[in-house]
Parts: structure tokens; C-alpha cells; sequence
């Protein structure tokens, strides 16, 4: 339901919005705090930066009330806590067989379940015991092509106060649960002569599941709910 109203209000808005005489089309550049929430009982998670850049069409539709719409793109990543294997505290005597991904074997049979990672020999099973876990931090990255919709109403001339909704395309996850994501964002901003530089908070409307289906790079799965602070700088390139 959440997503089909965007959906309307996206048209509607753009329908609206391209029907005025006036427009401009200009460049953007974002960045700040990636802060997402985690859809676990055990965080794990740390947050991270974003940064992003794009065009927009901005029109007014009223006195003091305009609408615009972006197409842009936007790198941010977050960390993430996990137990690995500390390979300096590993001891196992003689020579070992090593394969698989990132320079490990496959056992059977590890802290990890059926198929973890864990040295072996040829045919040989090493027990749970066998491994010394430390608890480490990788970073998970996060490239997306962003379609924001805002409205921006000037409560005076300078100063201004904005709404809207953002549709987000992940691009570097083979598996992810719902393409776009949707978020929503409140935020206020100044314009100086052409230049207009705004804080935003975004916030997504529901969890965001993305992760890798081939082997060995499970780890940088996770469920989390999109949610941003960012500071946006735009300048028009032509107006009419």
C-alpha cells in the first residue's frame, strides 16, 4: 500500500509540476551520515558515510511552493561486527591443506555450520575446538541509483523548509528484497542567489534485505532500514 501511494504521488506530482511554464535544471551533490537501523535483537552494526551526486528539474507550482525531481547516484557503506577465525592464534600441527575462499578450507563441520570455513587436511575433519574466534568489523557497501521527488515550500525568501520521497535502485547485490526502497525525508535549507544548500533527514518506510548469492561472500548480507542525514548542495545549469 505505502508503495503504490508513492507511486501515485510521484505521477501526480510530475504531471503537475512539468504543466507550469516556468523550470530550472541543475546539478546536485549530497553527503553525510549513514545511520541504519538493524533488524536483529543483537546489533552488530556501525554506521558510516554516504555521498552522492545527480541532476534534478525543479518547477514551481504555487507562489511559494515548488516541486522537483532528481536522478542520481550514491555510494554509502556501514560497518558490521562479525566473529572470524583469528588465523595468528590458530595452531595445528604439521602441514595443512588450505582452499576455498580468502585462503581457507572447507570443513564440515565448524562454528559456522556445514560448509564454514576452517583448515583441514585431505579428507580430514577439524573439530570446533580447533578454532580461535575474534570478533572483527567489515565494511558493507552500498551503490544505488536514488530518484528523489521534493517539495520545497520558501517561508521567506532565503529560507525554505522540504518534504518528499526518495526511490532507491540497489545496484551491487545480487539478491535484494525490494527494488526500489522507499524512503521519505523532511529537511530545510537557504538559497542564496542560485545556490541553495539544504539538511535533510531520510528515513526508509520498511527494512531493506540485500546480500550475495555466490559462495564465500555471505558476509556482507544484512536486513537493515535505510536512515540518513544529509547535507545537499544544488546550483541550475539553465533556466527558463
Amino acid at each position: 500500500m505505502k508503495r503504490s501511494i508513492s507511486l501515485i504521488l510521484l505521477f501526480c506530482s510530475v504531471s503537475i509540476g512539468f504543466a507550469q511554464s516556468k523550470g530550472e535544471l541543475g546539478v546536485y551533490g549530497e553527503g553525510g551520515l549513514f545511520m541504519p537501523t538493524e533488524a536483529t535483537l543483537v546489533p552488530s552494526k556501525s554506521n558510516g558515510l554516504v555521498v552522492g551526486a545527480g541532476i534534478y528539474y525543479s518547477k514551481p507550482i504555487l507562489e511559494k511552493l515548488a516541486v522537483s525531481l532528481g536522478l542520481g547516484y550514491r555510494y554509502k557503506e556501514n560497518g558490521k561486527k562479525i566473529w572470524m577465525p583469528d588465523l595468528d592464534q590458530m595452531e595445528l600441527p604439521g602441514d595443512f591443506y588450505s582452499g576455498g575462499y580468502g585462503g581457507y578450507g572447507y570443513s564440515p563441520y565448524s562454528p559456522y555450520g556445514y560448509g564454514g570455513y576452517g583448515y583441514h587436511y585431505p579428507g580430514e575433519t577439524i573439530s570446533p575446538e580447533d578454532y580461535v574466534l575474534t570478533r572483527q568489523q567489515i565494511t558493507i557497501p552500498q551503490k544505488s541509483l536514488t530518484v528523489p521527488l521534493k517539495f520545497k515550500y520558501f517561508v521567506e525568501k532565503a529560507f525554505f523548509i522540504e518534504t518528499g520521497i526518495e526511490a532507491e535502485w540497489l545496484l551491487n547485490y545480487s539478491t535484494v528484497s525490494r527494488k526500489p526502497d522507499f524512503s521519505w525525508l523532511l529537511g530545510f535549507g537557504y538559497k542564496k542567489q542560485d545556490l541553495q544548500l539544504s539538511l535533510s533527514y531520510v528515513q526508509g518506510f520498511e527494512d531493506q534485505y540485500m546480500g550475495e548469492s555466490t559462495v564465500g561472500n555471505w558476509l556482507t548480507s544484512q536486513t537493515v532500514r535505510n536512515r540518513m542525514l544529509l547535507l545537499n548542495i544544488s546550483y541550475p545549469l539553465w533556466k527558463r
